[in-house]
């Protein structure tokens, strides 16, 4: 989805979305924003109810955290 306006339009927009989809089905990530977008909103989105497996398997792998640490929505 592309939106097109103002910052708080367009973070607005992503809040809507985001709301609208349901916890397991889905989820919105911003892959490209303005710089005052992503001021305004996570562009990871909510971690989800997956989120503590996926940085057991993360750390599982990268124990000392140095492939892309503290990158994407690990943040570890």
């Amino acid at each position: 989805v592309r939106f097109d306006g103002d910052a708080s339009f367009v973070a607005r927009a992503i809040g809507d979305l985001r709301q609208r989809s349901a916890p397991g089905s889905g989820s919105v990530v911003v892959v490209r924003t303005p710089d005052a977008v992503r001021a305004l909103v996570d562009v990871w989105g909510p971690p989800g109810v997956s989120f503590g497996v996926m940085q057991a398997v993360k750390r599982s792998f990268d124990p000392a955290e140095i492939l892309n640490p503290r990158a994407g929505p690990f943040g570890l």
